[in-house]
């Protein structure tokens, strides 16, 4: 199983290097999410700061920017002041709103406008955020001529596609689509699975900017966990090691960022095992603050599991973070995971629920601050071959043929 999944990181890596030549005609690009505000979506801010800075029309349904219109400045989602103010055309589509999860299709006044709308703007590419929401507009805009890309991110072609009335619209969206970016060889096989040929698929893991990030300090004994608390996070897996590690580093701390269903579960589990003066729960935080503790951590944990709907990850970007601030990482064998952190190298891996055993790599580290930091080094080399912004944006400009 391990060795599978090492070859599938070699692939990945090779994958990479897709050998497009950019067209030399002028292009701009649309954005199409459902939101571009989630704090836990930071990879999607990213896409829109970086790939067409300054030319990026964003058409998305978040309550900002309905009320200004939903072709809007990207400077009304927190601090993307770069783009572009583009507003005039789209007046008349300001209640375009999508659905949160079903594909339903979009009506026809609607279509009629956003199509009139990117077409004023002189759109000719078009990256749709998540496979179900391309599954709203793909068929509308391949209609109208425009090159759509999709990106694929995780739930929308794990989960989703088991509710069996929306599996034929990923489907659909998978084969009608230009090519679909995905952030790992373990996605990708998933996505060719529903039908999409492979030639048409890039595998282009979310960049980090590792100019907002500093080296660590790799302060004794801290610790940090980063993403939404839900099921295939697995918080309470970290914190049942986290009784193990605080006994035997009784000077170890977690912090933990982010929110989500089983958030006062697990803030419960550390009040009933005695763990709150090891345990700090942060909450929903601005990405500075995180970019502030992951400054000081020592080692970054990340217990990923498949949830029990089938939801896994893509490739968790705070794991990319971690990387790029030196950090060494703690995780599992899960989805594209082993394609970024390499067991025993930039840090180690254990199977899924194997409470015991991730325990005890975290002390191993907890323990060698010098092999911690020799990992975190390994981590911010490898983060730089191919985890970069930079290397995002080539991919994903190659691939689409898009050239400002």
């Amino acid at each position: 199983m391990h060795e599978d999944q090492s070859l599938a990181c070699n692939k990945s890596n090779n994958a990479f290097d897709t050998g497009v030549k950019v067209a030399e005609t002028p292009s701009r690009l649309a954005i199409i999410v459902g939101s571009a505000s989630k704090p836990s979506e930071t990879f999607i801010r990213e896409h829109i700061r970086s790939i067409a800075p300054g030319e990026t029309v964003l058409v998305s349904s978040d309550e900002s920017a309905s009320q200004q219109n939903a072709l809007v400045a990207l400077d009304n989602i927190g601090g993307l002041a770069r783009a572009k103010l583009i507003r005039a055309a789209l007046d008349r589509i300001k209640h375009l709103r999508f659905s949160r999860i079903y594909p339903l299709p979009v009506a026809i006044g609607e279509e009629t406008r956003l199509l009139e709308g990117l077409r004023a703007h002189g759109v000719t590419h078009v990256l749709i955020e998540y496979a179900h929401v391309a599954a709203q507009f793909i068929e509308i805009l391949k209609r109208a001529g425009f090159v759509v890309w999709v990106h694929a991110h995780g739930v929308d072609v794990t989960t989703i596609p088991q509710i069996r009335r929306l599996r034929s619209p990923i489907i659909r969206t998978m084969k009608v689509a230009d090519g679909v970016f995905v952030p790992s060889q373990y996605i990708k096989d998933i996505v060719t699975e529903l039908g999409c040929a492979t030639d048409k698929v890039v595998i282009s893991p979310c960049g980090v900017n590792s100019k907002v990030f500093s080296a660590s300090t790799h302060e004794p004994g801290r610790l940090l966990m980063v993403g939404r608390m839900v099921e295939k996070k697995a918080p309470l897996n970290s914190l049942r090691a986290m009784r193990a590690i605080v006994s035997a580093c009784p000077h170890s701390h977690l912090d933990i960022v982010g929110e989500g269903p089983l958030l006062e579960e697990s803030k419960a589990f550390v009040v009933a095992h005695g763990l709150g003066g090891h345990v700090k729960f942060h909450g929903s935080t601005s990405h500075a603050e995180v970019q502030t503790l992951m400054s000081r951590t020592s080692i970054f944990i990340q217990h990923s599991v498949t949830a029990t709907n089938g939801d896994r990850e893509g490739l968790p970007v705070a794991l990319l973070e971690a990387m790029a601030t030196g950090v060494p990482v703690v995780s599992t064998y899960h989805s594209g995971i082993p394609e970024a952190v390499a067991d025993k190298v930039t840090g180690y891996l254990t199977a899924e629920h194997d409470i015991e055993t991730f325990g005890e790599r975290i002390i191993e580290l907890l323990r060698d601050p010098a092999k911690a930091q020799a990992m975190g080094e390994a981590g911010r080399k490898r983060f730089e071959e191919g985890f970069t912004v930079e290397r995002m944006v080539e991919r994903i400009r190659a691939a689409m043929r898009f050239s400002a």
